[in-house]
């Protein structure tokens, strides 16, 4: 921060004098001037004419000339005073300004230097290997302190944890290493406080990214039934278009009214989830487990629920038409009612359903939640 230069009230008293003796310099040339013009100082008789015409005396002029000066004086000090105390703040607000940001940069330093060293611990061995996992290990705790010492950090933290998990090349029959399940275990804690605790799109953006990129990840793609622990995640009437949060855990999830159209829950738990009133258009639901989740008027038009789990599923008034489906899809006692919309000709009796006995569609209108 580059310093303000002095200000002219910063010298006092001294602008007061030098107002001062200027005047007595602009008095002395005028006489000067008037002189070399007319030759006399007849100005002073002048004065003098008009002060015996008025019967002022001089002790009155001096004592008029004496109180103008000395409330020119007096305001000149008062104007001085103030224009102090305005400086003083200046400088109070100056010194605390330049204070904040050299503890802003002394904070940014520490914070690079400190994210660099963990940085460095966790690329000691390659990712799953048992070389060098305790100090792997202490280097993704450190993530999360990192990540609630300097919360404008953790997006780039969530980033790095993305990257380190990708690193890791999944072996099939072979038990998933205690690093990649505490790296997953501190994304899903960082990602849960990303998603619910703000709307700016910055962060919802790292999320959708980091969500994203994770689908692509060897342990995503793997038998390994691991994902994102977001138990009792609270989303309601958010828009989660196109997320990507397959095999996260979201039992007893709060999502109604959400917009999850065209969102990847592949082998996703949602068991007891709470989904009135969502959109699910064309959402990929594939083995997802949805055992008792509540969808009463849902749309779920197109979307993917091969292999999908329903059974007990609370379908009253949700839209099913145009779904896949196939013969390992469950909707084993899954509840439904005459304002539930399936595909004409689709007997859901066939699937375990009890059907009502009277459908008419054209009753009522389908019902939906407001988002």
């Amino acid at each position: 921060m580059k310093r303000r230069p002095p200000q002219w009230y910063q010298f006092g008293w001294w602008v007061v004098a030098g107002a001062l003796v200027g005047l007595g310099i602009a008095f002395g040339l005028f006489c000067v001037v008037h002189f070399l013009l007319y030759g006399n100082f007849a100005f002073i008789k002048h004065m003098q004419a008009i002060a015996k015409a008025t019967e002022v005396k001089p002790a009155d002029i001096f004592s008029m000339t004496a109180t103008a000066l000395g409330g020119f004086t007096i305001g000149g000090v008062a104007v001085m005073q103030y224009r102090k105390h305005k400086w003083a703040e200046y400088q109070a607000d100056y010194q605390a300004r330049y204070a904040e940001h050299q503890a802003k940069l002394e904070e940014d330093t520490r914070t690079g230097e400190r994210l660099s060293r963990v940085i460095e611990h966790l690329g000691n061995g390659d990712a799953g290997a048992d070389t060098g996992l305790h100090i792997r290990l202490g280097a993704i705790y450190e993530f999360k302190n990192l990540a609630e010492d300097y919360p404008r950090d953790i997006e780039n933290i969530v980033q790095i944890l993305v990257a380190f998990i990708k690193s890791y090349e999944v072996v099939e029959g072979r038990k998933l290493p205690q690093d990649m399940e505490v790296a997953m275990k501190v994304l899903s804690q960082l990602v849960r406080e990303l998603i619910e605790g703000t709307t700016e799109k910055n962060k919802i953006g790292c999320v959708f990214e980091a969500t994203k990129s994770l689908s692509s990840a060897s342990i995503t793609q793997s038998n390994h039934k691991i994902g994102l622990e977001l138990k009792e995640l609270r989303l309601n009437h958010r828009n989660l278009m196109g997320i990507h949060l397959e095999k996260a855990n979201l039992c007893l999830a709060h999502l109604a009214g959400a917009f999850l159209y065209e969102a990847n829950l592949k082998g996703t738990i949602l068991d007891h989830a709470d989904l009135a009133g969502a959109i699910l258009h064309d959402a990929h639901l594939e083995a997802a487990d949805l055992r008792l989740a509540g969808l009463q008027d849902a749309d779920l038009t197109k979307a993917h629920l091969e292999g999908a789990d329903l059974s007990y599923a609370l379908l009253e008034g949700a839209d099913l038409r145009n779904v896949s489906i196939d013969s390992e899809t469950i909707l084993h006692l899954a509840c439904i009612d005459a304002y539930t919309r399936f595909d004409p000709g689709v007997r859901m009796k066939y699937y375990g359903v009890e059907e009502p006995e009277h459908r008419d569609d054209t009753k009522k209108p389908h019902r939906r939640l407001n988002i």
